[in-house]
């Protein structure tokens, strides 16, 4: 019995040891010659191929790296390996990187965690306004009473509840003095600034309806006498994939429209990704990035089908085929009329490599790759300036610029073209000053008078629901992000 328990310990310890060995080696970068410990699978010791990364959606940042012999769009991010074991908020690397999830991605509201080092004050991961954290700002919805006046009469007075930072409506409004079209009015029972007239059964002047009148009573006649529409536009919810909503001008009542199916029962593109304002689209299947799927495309498509191979953007049917060993354009056969690769440089490893330094190789190195499918450039392939977080295809904004040179060759300047389209565009526009309802639409979001510049701050007004069929707005100071 002394004997098995004996052992027991012995193998517990053992096992200890070599796990605490594998966590060393793990979070650190191996040495020359060492095997890498990898969640993921082995090495191919024969072909020297390895996976392409995902991009994480949120940073754009590569997560794996990419082959040293072959094409790829994905290298190592520098920052990955310091955050392996470090929690969430450590800086990782220049500007904004911190560690989240255990990879260095750049910090910015919607991320979850709250940083305080860009004046966040709070942040719930979501896209839902008024709920105690705002979206675009990480602020609270409220921090008192008056940010919380929508400024109309007839819903009563707001407040805030400190505790949540959400806005609470009062619910007694009825009789309160207010104004209708200049006028002198009363709130009704129902939240509506009426004029004497309006509920006495009579359709008098300035009254589209009464609620009260003799039937046949509109259907959309409002408390106020008032139609709840007079055409298509006072309709429109601003969502194209909810369909075009129209109104029967006779009932005054909006129709709501057919909701886009985005089906298009194509093997090689996706299904059921609708944007709001352009609507229904179909990404092509295409791991690698060549813009060939590894699925059989339709008849007529557009989209090309029947790639070999879905791991590396410089194998698909018609590609160069390079000294490398590969079949590198699908046809079955190795090398055939092969020739030199152009190889350009990736250094920041974003999958975009930069035009100007190329190298001919058979087969390109890690930190360099083949020019793109689709022809463009990355205009900072610096790791340490901007790095991976610029490229074509950056869809994310900024508070914090990078450093470039400036025009002329002169000293450094800060830039905010993140997305390489040679302009810094501001995520958020100035807006009219005051809010107002357009149909089932409450819009006038923007700053008062002009956009401040990328980085800087300014009073920024924010429209929204504010009682019943009212719209209002608070204001609230907001920093200008670019890319």
């Amino acid at each position: 019995m002394r004997l098995h328990f004996t052992l027991a310990l012995f193998t517990i310890g053992f096992a200890a040891c070599s796990f605490i060995d594998d966590f060393d080696r793990y979070g650190r970068a191996p040495d020359a010659g060492e095997e890498q410990l990898d969640g993921d699978g082995p090495e191919d010791e024969d072909a020297g191929e390895h996976e392409d990364a995902s991009r994480d959606g949120d940073a754009g940042v590569s997560a794996d790296a990419g082959d040293p012999t072959m094409e790829s769009d994905g290298a190592v991010a520098p920052g990955d390996l310091a955050c392996r074991g470090r929690p969430d908020g450590d800086k990782c690397g220049e500007g904004q990187l911190i560690c989240r999830k255990g990879f260095c991605r750049t910090s910015r509201c919607g991320d979850s965690f709250v940083d305080g080092l860009r004046a966040e004050k709070c942040d719930d991961g979501n896209l839902v306004a008024g709920d105690g954290c705002e979206p675009s700002s990480c602020r609270f919805s409220c921090e008192n009473n008056t940010d919380c006046d929508n400024g109309y009469a007839c819903d009563g007075e707001e407040r805030c509840d400190i505790a949540s930072h959400r806005c609470v409506a009062d619910s007694e409004w009825t009789g309160l003095a207010c104004l209708r079209s200049g006028n002198a009015g009363v709130c009704d029972s129902a939240g509506f600034c009426i004029t004497p007239g309006c509920g006495d059964g009579t359709v008098g002047s300035g009254e589209m309806c009464d609620p009260k009148q003799p039937p046949p009573v509109p259907p959309g006649c409002r408390a106020d006498c008032t139609l709840g529409c007079t055409n298509d536009g006072a309709c429109s919810d601003g969502n194209a994939c909810n369909g075009s909503e129209t109104c029967d001008v006779a009932s005054g009542t909006c129709k709501s429209g057919t909701k886009l199916p985005c089906v298009d029962d194509y093997p090689c593109s996706e299904n059921g990704v609708c944007d709001a304002k352009s609507g229904c689209t179909f990404p092509l299947i295409d791991a690698d990035g060549d813009q060939v799927s590894e699925q059989t495309c339709a008849m007529g498509s557009r989209l090309r089908g029947g790639d070999c191979d879905g791991k590396s953007a410089a194998i698909y049917p018609g590609a160069t085929e390079y000294c490398d060993g590969l079949d590198n354009d699908c046809d079955g056969m190795r090398d055939e009329g092969a020739v030199m690769a152009t190889c350009y440089p990736d250094a920041d490893g974003d999958g975009y490599p930069a035009q100007q330094g190329a190298v001919m190789r058979c087969g390109c190195a890690a930190g360099t790759r083949l020019a793109r499918a689709d022809g463009r450039w990355d205009c900072a392939d610096d790791p340490g300036r901007g790095g991976a977080d610029v490229y074509p295809a950056q869809d994310a904004y900024f508070a914090v610029g990078y450093e470039v040179a400036c025009a002329g060759g002169n000293g450094s300047c800060v830039s905010f073209d993140y997305n390489c389209d040679a302009a810094e565009s501001g995520q958020y526009s100035a807006g009219t000053g005051s809010c107002g309802a357009l149909g089932l639409i409450c819009s006038g979001d923007g700053y008062n008078g002009a956009s401040p510049a990328c980085g800087q701050i300014g009073t920024y007004l924010v429209c929204g629901a504010g009682g019943l069929l009212s719209c209002g707005g608070r204001s609230e100071q907001r920093r200008q992000v670019c890319r």
